[in-house]
């Protein structure tokens, strides 16, 4: 198994099971384990995906799931303020 039976955040799993990322991923945003924190930090805490470092809104890959009868994406949404810190995440 991958993840625990919690669903932790794991920077393991995040790092090397991008499919899995769905698994943690609700733990990351009600732990607000990245509030607060700057572009660099997100970058070593979630890896780049190439987002734009002058965007203050970046996106990460969490995989896809079913939706009625078809797959659709779903994407990490990392929102920045004017100082360059997190200050909302969601799904999407």
């Amino acid at each position: 198994m991958f993840f625990n039976k919690k669903n932790t955040f794991d920077d393991k799993v995040w790092f090397s099971k991008r499919e899995a990322r769905f698994h943690c991923v609700n733990d990351l945003i009600s732990r607000k384990l990245i509030i607060g924190l700057s572009k660099d930090e997100v970058l070593h805490f979630l890896g780049d995906e190439f987002n734009d470092l002058n965007s203050d809104k970046w996106s990460f890959y969490l995989g896809y799931k079913h939706r009625f009868i078809n797959l659709k994406r779903y994407n990490l949404i990392v929102y920045f303020n004017k100082n360059g810190l997190v200050y909302n995440v969601s799904i999407a």
